[in-house]
């Protein structure tokens, strides 16, 4: 169908740009392109995908929260 061309699409895209500096996520969302090829029933699919998406979303929180603490930098303001 065209939904899954399109999310499909899209996956690719993110996985090739999450490659460079996250590439634990990247390949999780491989294994969720690799998945939506699959056979099986619409069902079982949908289930897979929700669960890709959870962990994904999860992988991203994480990394992104450790980016943040890596690279914060401390601003001091002038005394008045």
């Amino acid at each position: 169908g065209v939904i899954p061309g399109q999310i499909k699409r899209i996956a690719t895209n993110l996985q090739g740009q999450l490659k460079a500096q996250f590439g634990l996520v990247a390949d999780q969302v491989a294994g969720m392109i690799i998945a939506m090829g699959r056979g099986g029933g619409e069902q079982g699919k949908v289930r897979v995908l929700r669960e890709a998406v959870a962990q994904i979303r999860t992988a991203l929180e994480i990394n992104a929260a450790k980016v943040k603490k890596d690279h914060a930098v401390t601003i001091e303001l002038a005394p008045e």
